[in-house]
């Protein structure tokens, strides 16, 4: 299995949840062809899932770049939007 790496949190979560669903179906606890399985897992974790998958994209929203003078990809992407709502505001066009 091939791990991306996006931040310690991030691959702590994708760690310990990897090793709970292959244990799980290791010991025959759950059955991956069995979509009732499939639906519980679905049921159970895709709340915790989307939390830790929120928690990660705030992360990295907010962190400082070297390349872009420490400036956050939100300061970044906001810079962007405000020059080209300027630039079309000189150029006449909406």
């Amino acid at each position: 299995m091939k791990q991306i790496v996006l931040s310690e949190e991030g691959a702590l979560t994708i760690s310990v949840l990897y090793t709970l669903f292959s244990f799980l179906e290791r010991e025959g606890i759950v059955d991956i062809e069995n979509e009732m399985h499939i639906w519980a897992l679905h049921f159970v974790y895709l709340p915790r899932i989307n939390r830790d998958l929120n928690a990660f994209t705030q992360q990295w929203n907010n962190h400082g770049l070297k390349t872009e003078r420490q400036q956050t990809p939100m300061q970044i992407f906001v810079r962007g939007c405000l020059e080209r709502q300027g630039n079309q505001s000189n150029s006449g066009h909406f």
